[in-house]
């Protein structure tokens, strides 16, 4: 009887276990469940103008240009966007110059603003 009250806690305990890895944080969202939209504002202060992609580290996305002194509102791509989505926007030069790349965290439904030679 003991055994098989141990057995019982045991196959409780693991399946609270599997429920909470379930729902763990980390997983991304199904498509249905990201909701609205994100977007960025870049303001660049530069006078180079720049070809801006979106990456999560594993993918650069295509997002537009900006020109030199220009600000620009850019939707982020709904495939890279779920709560706490941490990406980086990589923004290279038309001409010459250094490539940059800036951080930031984002959320559907958010809108981040970023400026281009601060």
């Amino acid at each position: 009887m003991k055994r098989f009250a141990v057995a019982l806690a045991l196959s409780a305990v693991a399946a609270v276990s599997a429920a909470a890895l379930g729902a763990c944080a980390h997983h991304r969202p199904s498509e249905d469940a990201r909701g609205a939209p994100a977007y960025l504002t870049v303001r660049n202060q530069l006078p180079l103008g720049y070809q801006l992609y979106v990456t999560d580290g594993s993918q650069n996305l295509d997002v537009g240009t900006i020109s030199p002194l220009q600000t620009v509102e850019i939707r982020v791509p709904r495939r890279v966007v779920y709560p706490g989505a941490r990406l980086a926007l990589v923004a290279v030069p038309s001409v010459s110059g250094r490539t940059q790349r800036i951080r930031f965290v984002i959320s559907p439904g958010a809108t981040e603003q970023i400026i281009l030679g601060r």
